[in-house]
């Protein structure tokens, strides 16, 4: 395919570069997301922004980790194994 390789591409450099873009625009929506709690004054949300954009950045290392262990270790080894209760735990 070599119209939009960032998108079909099975190369290790453009798979990487969607995995990056992908959680960088997970992070930034996730520090979006949580900057909105239950306020009356939108300038409120202006203040609460960077605070909740580190917030998500310090969540999403447990967001990768508990993604890609679920890609690559518990979905193969034990979901398409229909072990269940082993993916459970």
């Amino acid at each position: 395919m070599k119209q939009n390789p960032f998108i079909f591409s099975d190369e290790p450099s453009w798979r990487l570069k969607r995995h990056l873009a992908f959680w960088l625009v997970w992070w930034l929506f996730q520090g979006f997301l949580y900057s909105f709690i239950a306020i009356n004054s939108a300038t409120a949300y202006i203040v609460r922004l960077p605070t909740s954009i580190v917030e998500s950045l310090i969540y999403l290392t447990a967001h990768i980790f508990l993604t890609y262990s679920l890609i690559y270790f518990v979905i193969p080894r034990y979901i398409v194994k229909h072990l269940y209760r082993k993916a459970a735990l």
